[in-house]
């Protein structure tokens, strides 16, 4: 996995990601990866024994999804501007904001065409989780907080999985409206 997880970071961050380890972890039941950081760097840990069952039978393809989304986290921490005046708006308390929204839409899309596999970063599910629309791990910290209607439309989530989820972020474009564009 180590090998995959540094030729991901070649394909799509340019590089490896400085001071940053993968380690397989037993994580509480509801996560299936985070992404840590201490003084020595950053360490990304996926469960070995939960997935997001994305891909039915397909174990592999879901890992390697996990992979994806905690990679995008773990290059966002190391890169990005922590002083700006936009970052709470581009990365957003719980890591799922403006930038990890783009990054991660533009490596789904790209993912198929270099290497012949879907990959899904868990981006709706993680961010609705983060606005108390969907229970998430997070339960809804950030339920004050919602992005302007052109960054929903931006970040296309009609186009994930049509029917249900998008009553959900129907739900957010209504809030969003209805504050006025944030």
């Amino acid at each position: 996995m180590q090998h995959l997880w540094e030729t991901l970071n070649t394909l799509f961050f340019g590089g490896p990601i400085p001071h940053t380890t993968f380690r397989w972890k037993k994580l509480p039941r509801s996560e299936l990866g985070n992404t840590t950081s201490c003084l020595l760097g950053l360490t990304i840990t996926m469960n070995p024994s939960r997935t997001s069952c994305d891909f039915a039978d397909y174990v592999l393809l879901d890992f390697l999804s996990t992979l994806v989304h905690e990679s995008i986290h773990a290059f966002l921490q190391s890169y990005a501007c922590w002083s700006c005046r936009s970052w709470d708006r581009d990365y957003m308390e719980g890591g799922h904001g403006r930038s990890f929204q783009m990054l991660a839409r533009k490596i789904e899309e790209a993912f198929p065409q270099l290497l012949g596999l879907p990959v899904r970063s868990g981006r709706l599910d993680s961010f609705l989780g983060d606005f108390g629309v969907r229970e998430g791990k997070e339960k809804g910290r950030l339920k004050g907080c919602v992005p302007s209607v052109h960054d929903l439309e931006m970040w296309g989530f009609e186009d994930i999985d049509p029917g249900v989820r998008n009553e959900d972020v129907r739900v957010l474009i209504h809030r969003a409206r209805a504050m006025g564009d944030v």
